[in-house]
């Protein structure tokens, strides 16, 4: 009979390691055994000491010496076990007992002058998770109920200056706060946040600012991102970032601060990924009013920016898709010196949509135009605006640009 590797390494472990025994006669064998060696051993290592008293026991002193010994081992309190005791049904109802109403908490930390920016974050934050789950009306109908809105004005009307201004600067807790503010529709007063916002901290046209930390770009933003997940949806937050844009520059969009810009771009990608039926539910004129944002000014690498997103968003208008504006966006690229590997999926993408229009339009020297553009950013084109910067002019037009793109007012797609 042929052995197996399997069985010859049975075989040899069994040898240095024998099998436990199975049956209570064997273990009872094993156990007096293990004892007798212990015994022998201890009295090896610990002679008996021998008592001059007559001994009144039966019991030799050396088994006396390792039944403590033992005794003194297994009941040290390393091996004892405390049994389970019951639970009663009073621990199983306080085991059972809801969690504390966060907006309670809040509210008494309010009261008393206790809250601070952690509490409110925290405590709402809490709600929130409470909220998750259910359906949209009911979780703003929650949220309506909870009259987060009021604790949230009563806590900062009674903070300190400085404890405004950490509160404005706190994307966290901003973000946590908006849904309640836009259920309660309060539109006004975070209007009034931003206006006191830019009396203390004046935003300028300067593309090469960090503005995302910025309080004036974190309240704007949150709301509209509250707006359209958690409150009317894009239409309410298309007028109320037209209302923004008007506060501060008047009406010339021509000179909107890059924090507005940024914010802009965002909700104009949101569009651009809308079912057809959200997009025809935006009002016309609105959506043209919102498309101006994004004008073609400036040097033509600056131009390639920021009318990008006018270019995109007249392939989605709600009546008339309008291509025109994809077609003037290519001639303005094709006359840039701009690298184009850095947003070229973007680009290639927006010029084969208005070529694809262009076809459906019957216009097809426009589609045959776009669609020369567009072949010039693929890798194997010969593209005539892949020439880098010459000169320190032309550096000066990229770089804002660049920094542009870094901020994500025209995105890199793929």
């Amino acid at each position: 009979m042929k052995i197996t590797g399997t069985q010859a390494f049975k075989y040899l472990t069994s040898k240095i390691h024998p099998p436990l025994p199975r049956t209570p006669r064997e273990s009872e064998q094993l156990l007096s055994i293990l004892t007798s060696s212990f015994r022998r051993q201890l009295d090896r290592e610990h002679p008996p000491v021998q008592s001059e008293e007559p001994q009144t026991v039966s019991k030799p002193v050396r088994s006396i010496n390792a039944d403590q010994h033992l005794s003194s081992i297994l009941n040290h309190p390393l091996f004892s076990t405390i049994p389970q005791q019951p639970r009663t049904r009073q621990q199983d109802a306080q085991s059972q007992a809801p969690v504390e109403d966060p907006i309670l908490v809040l509210d008494r930390a309010i009261a008393s002058g206790i809250a601070d920016a952690s509490t409110v974050h925290e405590c709402l934050r809490l709600h929130r998770l409470q909220l998750d789950g259910m359906p949209r009306e009911t979780r703003r109908a929650r949220m309506s109920e909870s009259n987060v809105d009021r604790l949230i004005l009563s806590w900062l009307s009674s903070t300190d200056q400085l404890s405004r201004r950490d509160f404005f600067r706190n994307r966290e807790i901003v973000q946590s706060v908006m849904p309640y503010m836009v259920n309660a529709r309060h539109q006004p007063t975070v209007m009034k946040w931003l206006d006191e916002i830019r009396r203390e901290v004046p935003c300028t046209p300067n593309f090469k600012k960090v503005f995302t930390h910025s309080p004036q770009y974190i309240v704007l933003e949150s709301y509209i991102s509250a707006e359209c997940s958690w409150g009317e949806g894009i239409v309410a937050a298309l007028r109320f970032l037209m209302e923004a844009c008007g506060a501060p520059v008047r009406g010339d969009y021509s000179h909107l601060p890059p924090y507005i810009l940024s914010i802009a771009s965002r909700l104009a990608r949101r569009i651009c990924s809308l079912p057809a039926s959200q997009i025809k539910s935006i009002p016309v004129q609105l959506f043209d009013d919102f498309s101006e944002i994004f004008q073609d000014v400036g040097e033509p690498a600056i131009q390639v920016r920021r009318y990008f997103w006018k270019a995109k968003l007249g392939l989605y208008r709600p009546i008339d898709p309008n291509p025109s504006f994809a077609i003037k966006h290519a001639e303005i690229f094709s006359q840039a010196r701009i690298p184009p590997d850095r947003h070229s999926s973007a680009l290639l993408q927006l010029y084969l949509e208005a070529a694809q229009l262009c076809i459906k339009q019957d216009k097809h020297a426009q589609a045959s135009r776009l669609i020369s553009v567009a072949k010039k950013l693929l890798p194997d084109g010969e593209s005539a605006v892949a020439a880098q910067p010459k000169n320190d002019k032309e550096k000066q037009d990229f770089l804002p640009l660049v920094n542009a793109i870094e901020n994500g007012l025209l995105p890199t797609l793929g």
